[in-house]
């Protein structure tokens, strides 16, 4: 099986995401989905040298979005426990 240099998540990269706060989070979703877009625009003209960068952009969205959940929960706890 063939190694791609960046397909999961460093460990590193995933426990500073972790450490982000909720609009910290939503701002890098925001800027994941971005270049999700622009990595689909270039698949569809044929110009997309690594189609594997589809794979690692769309996992690196599923992780922030479970850390603003996973967040969203804890707050959501706090409150109801107040």
């Amino acid at each position: 099986m063939p190694s791609y240099k960046g397909l999961n998540m460093k460990i590193k990269e995933r426990e500073s995401l972790k450490k982000n706060s909720i609009e910290e989070l939503k701002s890098e979703l925001r800027s994941s989905k971005e270049k999700m877009f622009g990595l689909k625009f270039k698949k569809a003209s044929g110009s997309l040298p690594n189609p594997v960068e589809l794979r690692i952009i769309r996992h690196r969205i599923a992780t922030i979005k479970t850390f603003i959940r996973q967040k969203e929960a804890v707050n959501e706890d706090s409150s109801n426990k107040k």
